[in-house]
């Protein structure tokens, strides 16, 4: 809770006495320019605010509405409007429907299931042992969690394909074995892999809770002769137990709306998904494009999510009664780990960052500097070289300036909208400030593909007074309308913590609404904005779904450009390229860690 003794310091550091907004409370009567313009500037700021809420709000209705109208219109889009249902008939009489829905089921639940495996004893190792290094678990889980999803696919696909797999070839000339064990396209490795990315932010998810439970409850059984197996699975998980179905629900959105690994695994053995049928409608190999079939099926989406996240926010409010917070410090009833225990904690921890790291990494490295792929030799040491870097450098200048306009564009955007509309909701009396919030979080039912449906029909839509849809500006307004929740919930936390004291002494003093946000809340929140700006640029770094359906030749970014060149069977070009994504999701990391430091030390 920020102190608000700190707070009207800031304030008077921030407006010292004797400036214009501190000179006393203003005249009565006067009519001078002075106060004209600053009148006029109190009415700029405002209604800036205004302008920016407005559009947050706009980009979310758009999505639901081009959806709806999509999904109901019975003739082309060019052809005008024609409300019906023919895009559901279409939908549910497809013979793919029914295979998609189960593969897509299967899917969710076993991602769930997988990610619940590693995420649980990770979030048990952080926050109820004397694990030691637990910072540097903290370091590796978030190394992990900036790989992109598509790039584990990728590199996975170089080391289990069933034809030339690393992995296979190794066993084939070393052992001999004729039969070949692994299938990366596989349910089973689908599954999995998807499980194993989702697994890092279930752990930042879980560990709050698993760190709030109280001590007291875990020394009891301890002190009555339970061991501390039994005290684990017995009382700890079941006093975690909603929060932790309230993380599986909530990721179990977010894996039946993964796009990466189905088009990376799923598409080249033609195993759909509902995202990737998505994709398929709209971007079809052969034929025309189904727009009004591709909204079906993502009406048919958003209210299903949108059930799933009233049993999520129920979850939520069941693992609040559960989690016992009092004054005892939860860390005096942390698990003593023996050297053995601490040495198994480590290795399954190691074991899952070679995996989820190492060896995606090891492989785009590999694969990025031969002439066609092959396993490790003295000849293919021999072959090695790093003409992929210099074409990609050559010829990809176009899809770098995209991604530098995506990932500078959208998060200053979201940053700015989000702490337009967090101000609104959280430091205003206003009825409509009340549901503003509400209105806001509406998106996250909103899977991003079906987000990226709904901006594609709205861009073809317009495209003759609008010509918006060939530009990059159509992926940053969808990748805006996805963002703006997550950032806008960070802000809210931090802005709803401010006294209303310092906006009361500064409406005293004669300082604007306007020039209090601005001079006053803006300061003290941040570095909510700019962890806001540095998270929301790093997932527009690594976003494949929103570009891969709104993309066209001269938008692609990296992340399009490596799907591209892999699914041509380049991959020496897309290894290199996935490479240069890599170090530059690095930089961006590095960077803010930087300026965080430098944050912290200033304000000690």
């Amino acid at each position: 809770m920020t102190n608000p003794g700190n707070q009207q310091a800031t304030l008077e550091r921030r407006v010292p006495a004797g400036s214009a907004g501190f000179a006393g409370p203003p005249v009565r009567g006067g009519r001078g320019p002075g106060r004209l313009r600053r009148l006029m500037r109190i009415d700029g700021r405002l209604s800036l605010v205004g302008v920016f809420v407005t559009l947050g709000l706009l980009l979310i209705a758009i999505q639901l509405v081009m959806l709806v109208v999509s999904a109901t219109n019975d003739i082309s889009l060019f052809d005008g409007y024609q409300a019906g249902l023919r895009n559901f008939s279409e939908v549910f009489r497809n013979p793919v429907f029914w295979p998609t829905i189960r593969n897509t089921l299967v899917l969710g639940l076993g991602s769930v299931a997988i990610m619940l495996l590693l995420a649980v004893p990770f979030a048990w190792m952080y926050a109820r042992t004397n694990l030691r290094g637990r910072g540097l678990l903290l370091v590796l889980l978030t190394v992990q969690i900036a790989m992109p999803g598509f790039l584990v696919a990728i590199g996975y696909t170089f080391w289990l394909s069933p034809t030339n797999g690393m992995a296979n070839l190794l066993l084939h000339d070393w052992l001999g074995i004729e039969n070949l064990p692994f299938d990366v396209y596989s349910m089973f490795w689908l599954i999995f892999l998807q499980g194993m990315v989702l697994t890092t932010p279930a752990f930042f998810m879980l560990v709050p809770s698993f760190e709030a439970m109280d001590g007291r409850l875990e020394e009891a059984s301890l002190v009555s002769g339970v061991s501390r197996l039994t005290t684990t699975l017995r009382i700890s998980i079941p006093l975690v137990g909603p929060a932790i179905i309230a993380t599986g629900i909530f990721y179990f959105i977010v894996a039946i709306e993964m796009f990466d690994f189905g088009a990376v695994l799923g598409l080249p053995v033609q195993r759909l998904l509902l995202s990737t049928w998505m994709y398929q409608l709209v971007q079809p190999a052969t034929g025309s494009p189904q727009y009004g079939q591709a909204s079906a099926l993502g009406v048919l989406a958003v209210v299903v999510i949108a059930i799933l996240m009233i049993g999520y926010l129920y979850a939520m409010r069941r693992a609040r009664r559960n989690i016992l917070v009092t004054g005892k410090p939860s860390g005096a009833a942390r698990a003593k780990l023996s050297r053995k225990a601490q040495v198994a904690c480590w290795v399954y921890i190691g074991v899952y960052i070679v995996m989820g790291v190492v060896l995606p990494v090891l492989s785009l490295l590999w694969s990025s500097v031969l002439p066609f792929f092959r396993t490790p030799s003295s000849a293919a040491f021999e072959t090695a070289n790093l003409d992929a870097y210099g074409t990609a450098f050559e010829e990809m200048a176009p899809v770098f300036r995209n991604t530098a306009v995506v990932v500078i564009a959208v998060p200053t955007l979201v940053v700015l909208i989000s702490a337009c509309t967090a101000w609104v909701s959280t430091r205003t009396k206003s009825r409509a400030a009340k549901y503003l919030d509400g209105g806001i979080m509406v998106s996250v039912a909103i899977p991003s593909i079906v987000g990226a449906v709904a901006f594609l029909y709205l861009g073809l839509s317009v495209y003759q007074s609008f010509p918006i849809y060939s530009t990059i500006w159509i992926l940053v307004l969808a990748m805006l309308a996805r963002q703006i929740p997550w950032a806008n919930r960070t802000i809210s936390s931090s802005m709803i913590q401010i006294a209303p004291e310092l906006e009361e002494v500064a409406s005293t003093a004669g300082v604007s609404r306007g020039r209090t946000l601005t001079g006053v809340i803006t300061p003290i929140v941040r570095s909510s904005l700019l962890f806001s700006w540095f998270w929301i640029a790093l997932l527009a770094l690594r976003e494949l779904t929103v570009p891969a359906l709104l993309s066209t030749d001269g938008t692609q970014v990296l992340s399009t450009i490596v799907l591209k060149f892999t699914d041509a069977g380049q991959r020496t070009l897309a290894s290199a390229i996935g490479v240069i994504l890599l170090i530059a999701i690095a930089i961006v990391v590095c960077v803010f860690q930087l300026l965080m430091r430098r944050m912290d030390r200033r304000s000690t």
